[in-house]
């Protein structure tokens, strides 16, 4: 089973089941280094793909972050869709302009091992997937027939204020605007914790409320929320997350301890 969770800027990611308590526990973020998107948290200083699985890595650069597009197999070269503004479309393949044919390659060891020269640029192609196979069992990137994979140079925009363009203010206390929808957030104890996402700013706003009074008690400010029927029964459903509950919990195993 996959279940969604929410970067810090409210852009929605996969994981599987089995993970998303343990990911859910962590506000992720997003930086870029030229063409190269990272989700990492600051808290452990670690990316999401290395956080799932130990020196894990994505097969294909996505927002599917469950363990069958992550693998430690190998080195993320492997991986790597075809680069772009090369002689052809396909990983591995070239055209040798003075033989006018199309050659097939692959490293091994750090070294470039020739496939072959083939009149037909697909036959090089298989030639290179086919070498996927006997080299690596099948463990890393393989063309795909009339399929244009290659990765284009600058698929992403970065800004040294990103955070800021990519999540507003709104004018609930613990809500922010985001390109998808509303997140709520809340910090404790110095550290900020993800609470929730919605479309909605009305159901966003009542989730910080409800957490916001379940750790500080009845002395905090809560949002003014102007309340519908349908809310009510929103709120009412909506259960507070174990990584709070857990929050509480260790106040109040401390406090017990303190007393006596």
């Amino acid at each position: 089973m996959v279940k969604s969770i929410f970067l810090q800027d409210g852009e929605e990611i996969f994981v599987d089941d089995e993970d998303y308590e343990r990911v859910n526990q962590y506000i992720w973020t997003k930086s870029y280094v030229d063409n190269v998107r990272r989700i990492h948290t600051k808290t452990l200083n670690v990316s999401l793909s290395g956080f799932v699985l130990e020196n894990g890595f994505q097969k294909i650069k996505n927002n599917d972050f469950t363990k069958n597009n992550i693998t430690s197999i190998g080195y993320q070269q492997r991986w790597a869709r075809p680069t772009r503004n090369t002689s052809s479309i396909y990983k591995g393949v070239y055209l040798n302009r003075k033989t006018k044919k199309w050659s097939a390659v692959i490293k091994i060891d750090s070294k470039s091992k020739y496939l072959g020269s083939f009149v037909n640029e697909w036959e090089a192609a298989k030639a290179y997937n086919n070498a996927v196979d006997k080299y690596w069992d099948g463990q890393g990137y393989k063309n795909h027939k009339n399929q244009n994979d290659s990765i284009f140079e600058y698929e992403y925009k970065t800004y040294k204020d990103q955070k800021r363009r990519r999540r507003g203010k709104s004018k609930f206390k613990g809500v922010y605007l985001t390109q998808s929808g509303y997140v709520a957030q809340i910090t404790y104890k110095r550290k900020t914790y993800h609470i929730g996402w919605s479309k909605n700013i009305y159901e966003t706003a009542l989730m910080f409320n409800k957490i916001n009074f379940y750790l500080h008690g009845s002395d905090v400010i809560l949002n003014d929320v102007p309340m519908t029927d349908e809310l009510k029964e929103f709120i009412s459903n909506w259960e507070i997350p174990d990584k709070i509950k857990a929050l509480k919990g260790e106040d109040n195993g401390r406090s017990i301890v303190d007393k006596t």
